[in-house]
């Protein structure tokens, strides 16, 4: 454990706790009638406290307070031989357990939930194609293997120069619930001049929704909350680039499974916060 990392965590939890406790009193000292007047200058004094420590924020910062449920979500699984010939065709050549060949094309499954392909037929490419063409690869892709999903979402599409590979364009597609994001979900396809050259793939179902509705806490609380882990994975100096609230599940996290069997569970309503290097950070939402 880095103990100065830890040490620096601690102390900037400590300081937003003092902020939260101050705020709270306030309300309670001068009544439920000075609630808005509150949450506006917890806001303006947040703001200030996280600049000060070097934490610029380049985005307006939503205001309103949101009452969400929880939803129960599962894991879209991939069954190998179905998948492999989806993907390969019917003639393929099992490499492992979980890798799978043919003509010039690789699939990994991992724990049937994280698909990988790769497709060493494309030649790599300096030329350049316009954002109509990347999405029409992506989208034929898509739909040529059964991924199109009406939840999923194109978020981005980022080039990239990879040595050996030429140019290479990343479109992001990212699953959504209503108006939140799904977090912990995505479909990144890699396009090239000739076409696909790499997909990876992990989906969810939401199959419940909760029926009792809490209230989240604000953006800026959030991003206070945030503060210590920021600052402590971040050496350089960094902003906020984005903040969106939505849905997060990590299997990662449950300590009595392990990820390998864990097939589903409970999505909380979380902050999601973009730096401006491109590292993001989750924040639970529910008020407590």
């Amino acid at each position: 454990m880095d103990w100065s990392k830890a040490k620096s965590v601690l102390i900037v939890a400590l300081i937003v706790t003092n902020i939260f406790l101050v705020f709270s009193a306030r309300k309670v000292i001068f009544g439920e009638g000075h609630d808005y007047a509150n949450i506006n200058d917890f806001a303006d004094y947040a703001v200030s406290f996280l600049e000060e420590r070097g934490l610029e924020i380049e985005v307006e910062i939503p205001s309103s307070t949101v009452f969400m449920p929880t939803i129960t979500v599962e894991y879209e699984f991939f069954e190998h031989a179905e998948t492999a010939k989806r993907f390969l065709g019917s003639e393929y050549e099992v490499i492992d357990e979980n890798t799978f060949s043919s003509g010039g094309k690789t699939l990994n499954i991992e724990s049937n939930k994280i698909l990988t392909l790769f497709d060493h037929t494309k030649k790599s490419s300096n030329r350049k194609i316009d954002n109509k063409e990347i999405v029409e690869y992506s989208k034929e892709f898509l739909y040529k293997h059964s991924l199109k999903r009406e939840e999923l979402s194109l978020e981005e599409i980022n080039t990239n120069e990879v040595d050996g590979a030429g140019i290479v364009y990343e479109v992001v597609y990212k699953q959504r619930h209503g108006d939140f994001f799904l977090g912990n979900s995505y479909v990144y396809v890699y396009v090239n001049y000739y076409g696909v050259i790499e997909a990876r793939i992990k989906l969810l179902r939401v199959k419940d929704t909760g029926e009792q509705k809490k209230e989240t806490i604000s953006a800026v609380e959030a991003i206070v909350k945030a503060l210590g882990e920021i600052k402590a994975q971040n050496t350089e100096t960094v902003s906020v680039a984005q903040v969106e609230l939505g849905y997060y599940f990590s299997g990662r996290d449950n300590r009595i499974l392990e990820w390998d069997v864990i097939k589903s569970g409970t999505a909380v309503p979380t902050w999601k916060i973009m730096l401006s290097n491109g590292n993001v950070h989750y924040i639970e939402a529910v008020k407590n």
